[in-house]
């Protein structure tokens, strides 16, 4: 099925005989030009750990128009984003500087430092995120009302780490030349990165095993939902009011988490191509959901409440654990098809509670191998057993991925985690050899070491304290830790003018808007 990285560098040689080995090597030395950014989400909480009610602070600057601090699905739910970089410590820099700025401007509230949410009240105190008067601010909103009947509240208090990747294009360019195939440039790299998206789906449950973070999750959050934990595989730990998944990793990619609870679940799409993901995702866009079609898309007094009876409302409603995408405007399957893919998103990284910033410098460095690794591995073509078969697997992992008797199923046949875990990891470790010395170190130290889950669980039972209380301790301790943190003047000013033209755009986009938002949304899906 795969290939280890010196036999695929072996068939680049076979494939192209006129390929030199230095010209090999030179591959290596563009894939260590890629790019990556991070997309971190957390909750804003009061200083008691509870959701915050405030609207998001015009101190930050505009949810709807700064490219680094948005909003995503709550109103009390931040966004901190970084551009797409080369350096892992540029990298780390820029999401390190944005959080100071952030942590000196939200006065007493707290960043809460897990994946599953604060002690939640109940739904009403769970606030749909807001953009303003403009018509692509209010179609965002309705965008999160139809999620809330959809989902519920609670599902939209859920965090993760966002991970976008892509390679140089220097990289593309160089492999292109090589390439016998009569396709265009923008064909194969579209081809390439879809290779790269199915293996994805067949290996990404390591990312999930290795850093799935929350194991454990407040009562609350089933509470409030009316939901009995039992049928979700869970234990009470009734003296801590925390409930456990009891082999789980990552809860949030569970059952439990945000999954669509009528067709998306059974939504087969197609990986093979760009144009059968796309073909898939717009299917589903324009196929009516009985369960949604009840809601109707305005209420008894005409003001909208979902934006479509259809299984998405928009193509970001799928919730992959690999997007392709395309940083352009526009709508995103158009964009895709007209302009190819520009890089891949990473959707399945918990929140680490052991960092600041929700990630560390060997996640990064671990994620930059994994998908070099899965670029250059062979890759089969899907059908729909395959498409479900990896669904399955990996919800195995993220509810029984700390039994060492958890086993898989793959193309061949019935394998054992840990056996198929230290393939892939050896073959990471190849790939690692190419990146430097660092990641070489990271790909060793992550392979024999502890996963997430198991520390995050370790660290609680040490403690004695509850899910919510132990999470209150940590979001106290780095809030204040990042608000003591000094910002050079040079980028304090830099984001303060970043922060005071995003208000300038929104009020720009609000004064210009020449259509009503009927029109509005009505040309979105007519893509005009």
């Amino acid at each position: 099925m795969v290939l280890p990285i010196q036999d695929q560098i072996g068939t680049l040689q076979n494939n192209y005989s006129n390929m030199s080995i230095n010209k090999i090597n030179k591959y290596f030395q563009l894939v260590r030009e890629a790019r990556r950014g991070i997309e971190r989400e957390f909750l804003r909480t009061d200083p008691n750990g509870l959701i915050s009610q405030k609207p998001h602070p015009k101190s930050l600057g505009s949810a709807l128009t700064h490219p680094f601090i948005k909003t995503d699905y709550s109103e009390s739910q931040l966004e901190l984003i970084t551009p797409p970089m080369v350096g892992v410590d540029d990298l780390y820099e820029h999401l390190l500087n944005t959080h100071i700025f952030v942590a000196q401007r939200v006065g007493d509230e707290l960043f809460w430092p897990a994946s599953m949410p604060c002690q939640l009240e109940h739904e009403q105190r769970i606030p749909l995120a807001q953009y303003g008067h403009s018509n692509i601010g209010k179609m965002k909103t309705i965008y999160r009302m139809g999620l809330k009947i959809r989902y519920g509240s609670p599902m939209q208090t859920i965090s993760g780490v966002h991970y976008n990747f892509s390679f140089s294009d220097s990289f593309w360019e160089e492999l292109f030349k090589q390439t016998k195939e009569k396709v265009s440039f923008i064909e194969f790299k579209n081809q390439r990165y879809m290779d790269l998206i199915r293996n994805y789906h067949e290996m990404g449950w390591v990312i999930s095993y290795l850093f799935g973070a929350s194991p454990l999750v407040c009562a609350s959050f089933l509470k409030v939902q009316n939901l009995n934990y039992q049928d979700f595989g869970l234990r009470s730990l009734d003296q801590l009011d925390t409930l456990l998944g009891i082999n789980a990793t990552s809860l949030r990619m569970s059952g439990l988490g945000y999954q669509n609870k009528s067709g998306q679940k059974e939504l087969e799409v197609c990986y093979n191509t760009l144009d059968s993901y796309l073909s898939c995702i717009e299917n589903a866009m324009t196929t009516k959901d009985p369960e949604w079609s009840k809601f109707g898309v305005k209420d008894s007094e005409g003001n909208y409440i979902q934006l479509s009876e259809s299984t998405l409302q928009i193509e970001n409603e799928y919730y992959g654990v690999i997007r392709p995408k395309r940083a352009s405007s526009g709508r995103p399957t158009t964009v895709l098809r007209q302009e190819g893919i520009d890089y891949v998103e990473i959707r399945n990284l918990d929140i680490n509670p052991f960092s600041e910033l929700g990630i560390s410098k060997d996640q990064i460095r671990f994620m930059d191998v994994f998908l070099s690794y899965c670029f250059f591995e062979k890759s089969e073509y899907f059908d729909k057993k395959d498409v479900f078969r990896n669904r399955e697997n990996l919800q195995q992992v993220v509810m029984n991925g700390r039994d060492k008797n958890c086993v898989l199923q793959r193309m061949d046949g019935e394998v054992s985690l840990k056996q198929w875990f230290n393939e892939i990891m050896d073959g990471c470790l190849e790939s690692a050899e190419h990146w430097g010395s660092d990641y070489v170190d990271t790909v060793k130290k992550l392979k024999d070491g502890k996963i997430l889950s198991q520390r995050v669980l370790e660290e609680l039972e040490d403690s004695k304290e509850s899910f919510f209380q132990h999470n209150l301790n940590l979001a106290r301790a780095y809030t204040e830790s990042l608000k003591n943190m000094n910002l050079s003047k040079d980028k304090e000013s830099q984001l303060k003018e970043i922060k005071d033209r995003s208000l300038d755009e929104q009020k720009d986009l609000e004064e210009s808007d020449d259509k009503s938002l009927d029109e509005f949304i009505k040309s979105y899906y007519l893509d005009e």
